[in-house]
Order: structure tokens, then C-alpha cells, then sequence
């Protein structure tokens, strides 16, 4: 119970109204879309949503060390995190065409929760992770990844969570590859 106060008291201090002045988080947000402007803006925002998912993915079994999956941080204080590093991925992989089918399960296993949908959201969250393992193998490139998820979904029979993890780090690593490799042939041609 005093860990818990002790977090709360934290989160207190870094309120907006608690930590500084508005005007100081105004300059720092202009200040910021200065630098964005000067950068590519599609790259910058794929890459910052990869490293979010990643570090989403990896912290919440950290923080809580008995959850089952992933999904059921939806009874934790990590609920946003989990729905927003959702919604972020789901949302850059419909920008992509081979993604399209499993930003549609990752949408769906996010809308409908484990605690009240049990059924549904195991059905979705299997249909995301065996859509993904398509997309992976259909794709072709770069196989190595595809060979980290297949071993990603053996894991996951001995622990579900740490299985869903090494499969987001391997989509996370393949769409973080294949982006970085597309900056670099953009960067080169100009």
C-alpha cells in the first residue's frame, strides 16, 4: 500500500499544473515542431510509434511480473498504455497494404477486452498474430524475422506473455528495419 501512495505522489508531481508553468511546455511544443519540420515527418512518426510499441510491449510484463498476456494489463493501472500502443501500431500498419488484415484483428482484440470478451478477443488476437505470420511470410523479405515470430508463437505455449513479446519485438524489428532501409535509399537518391 505505501509503494502505491508513493507512485501516486508521483504522478501528483508530474501533473502539468504541478511541474511548470504552461508557458514552458508551449515553447517546448514549438520548439519541438521546429526541429519535426526539418526532419521527414512520415519517417520520424514510424519510427517513434516502433520504439513506442517496443518499449510498451517489454515494460509491462516488467512492471507487473504476473500477468499471464499482455491482454490482461486491461485490469491494470497500464490500460492506456496497452490500448494507445494498440491504436498507434493498428494504425500504422493500415498504412501499409499488406498490413491492412492484421491492423484489423489488432483494432478488434483491442476493442473487445479479455475480462468481459473472453471468446472474442482470444479469436482476434489469435486471427492478429496468425495474419501477421502471413503477411511476414508472403512478404518475403527479410526472413530472418519471420523465423523469430514462428518461434515467437512456439513460446508462447510455455509463457503466453513472454511470447507475445518476442512476436511485437520481431515485428517491431522488421518494421524498423525495412524503415530505416527505406530512409537510407531515399537519403542516398537525393
Amino acid at each position: 500500500m505505501a509503494i502505491f501512495c508513493f507512485f501516486h505522489e508521483i504522478q501528483i508531481f508530474f501533473l502539468l499544473k504541478f511541474f511548470a508553468s504552461t508557458r514552458i511546455y508551449t515553447n517546448i511544443f514549438f520548439g519541438f515542431t521546429i526541429f519535426i519540420n526539418d526532419m521527414n515527418i512520415e519517417f520520424f512518426t514510424r519510427f517513434t510509434s516502433i520504439v513506442f510499441a517496443a518499449i510498451v510491449s517489454i515494460s509491462i510484463p516488467l512492471i507487473y511480473p504476473d500477468l499471464k498476456s499482455l491482454s490482461q494489463c486491461w485490469s491494470t493501472d497500464l490500460q492506456p498504455l496497452f490500448v494507445i500502443s494498440n491504436v498507434i501500431t493498428a494504425f500504422l500498419f493500415f498504412t501499409l497494404p499488406n498490413w491492412r488484415v492484421p491492423s484489423l484483428f489488432l483494432i478488434l482484440l483491442t476493442a473487445f477486452p479479455h475480462n468481459t470478451f473472453l471468446w472474442a478477443h482470444n479469436l482476434f488476437a489469435v486471427g492478429f498474430f496468425f495474419s501477421s505470420m502471413y503477411t511476414l511470410w508472403y512478404a518475403k523479405r527479410l526472413p530472418l524475422y519471420y523465423w523469430i515470430f514462428a518461434l515467437s508463437l512456439f513460446l508462447m505455449v510455455f509463457s503466453l506473455v513472454w511470447g507475445e513479446v518476442l512476436a511485437i519485438w520481431a515485428l517491431c524489428g522488421y518494421h524498423l528495419h525495412l524503415l530505416t532501409y527505406k530512409e537510407r535509399l531515399y537519403n542516398r537518391n537525393l
